[in-house]
């Protein structure tokens, strides 16, 4: 039942299940184990408990973590970190997941969209960390790897916003001038259309 919730995104209640049935859990198969321990941790992670997903995902050094597992648990990992307010651990798990070279298999093995949803945690974290060229890169590789999923369109939101306050809010006026130049030419489909896109090419003249 409690997988059951996860799968459907129903989180709080799914959490409120897994938290009495850790015991039943202990005697699934391993690779069910596996599974369960996954969705109990996302779950945990979802309503925002952050110690308790960590003690759930330290049962993995218990079942193991198997390699197509790995992309998914860098994920959850980058969450718990960035609950906990630990930036830099949150970032390097973040790029973990993103970078991951068995992108399809892991994607597959986890049936969600865990791996696009560490890319747009990765791009706002290097949006607040004023590293704009990296959060755009990101941006391109949800683009072709998950062109469908509503956490890319998210992502594409997040970059359409970060560049206009860039070129229209002022943002770029503390970056070299041709490094400016360059990130707007590199990345000119952000540019909207309209007036708005008139006067940020205005601004950048």
């Amino acid at each position: 039942r409690a997988v059951a919730l996860a799968e459907q995104g129903h989180w709080e209640a799914a959490h409120d299940v897994f938290k009495g049935a850790m015991g039943t859990i202990a005697s699934l198969p391993i690779e069910l184990q596996r599974q369960a321990l996954l969705k109990a941790v996302r779950a945990a992670v979802e309503v925002k408990y952050f110690a308790g997903a960590g003690k759930v995902l330290d049962e993995f050094n218990m079942v193991g973590l198997p390699p197509e597992l790995e992309p998914a648990i860098a994920v959850l990992q980058g969450r718990i970190a960035e609950g906990l307010d630990i930036p830099t651990d949150a970032l390097r798990f973040y790029q973990t997941a993103a970078e991951s070279t068995d992108r399809e298999a892991a994607a597959q093995g986890r049936g969600d969209e865990t791996e696009v949803e560490g890319q747009q945690w990765l791009a706002r974290l290097y949006t607040e960390e004023n590293r704009y060229r990296d959060a755009f890169r990101v941006m391109r590789a949800a683009i072709t790897t998950h062109p469908n999923a509503r956490a890319t369109r998210l992502i594409q939101d997040g970059a359409a916003a970060t560049f206009e306050s860039l070129f229209i809010g002022g943002r770029s006026d503390a970056l070299p001038p041709v490094e400016a130049l360059g990130l707007f030419y590199d990345y000119r489909e952000l540019t909207p259309i309209g007036r708005r896109g008139d006067e940020m090419i205005r601004r950048l003249a």
